[in-house]
């Protein structure tokens, strides 16, 4: 399945490629172009859309000050 939307940055690292693809309302950033490695909404950039990333922002409630 390839990510639907529009490539609007790429760069190539010591790890591989590197993409940021963009659609009506979404940033998605990718490493191969079919699978998303994370997505945040353009409407609300502090609202993460996958499960995943939920989780693991949700670990920083539980450091202790």
């Amino acid at each position: 399945m390839d990510i639907k939307g529009t490539c609007i940055a790429s760069t190539i690292d010591e790890h591989g490629p590197v993409y940021v693809y963009q659609t009506k309302k979404n940033l998605i950033l990718s490493f191969d172009g079919k699978i998303y490695q994370s997505c945040i909404k353009l409407n609300n950039i502090n609202g993460l859309s996958l499960a995943y990333t939920q989780a693991m922002m949700a670990a920083l409630f539980f450091i202790p000050h």
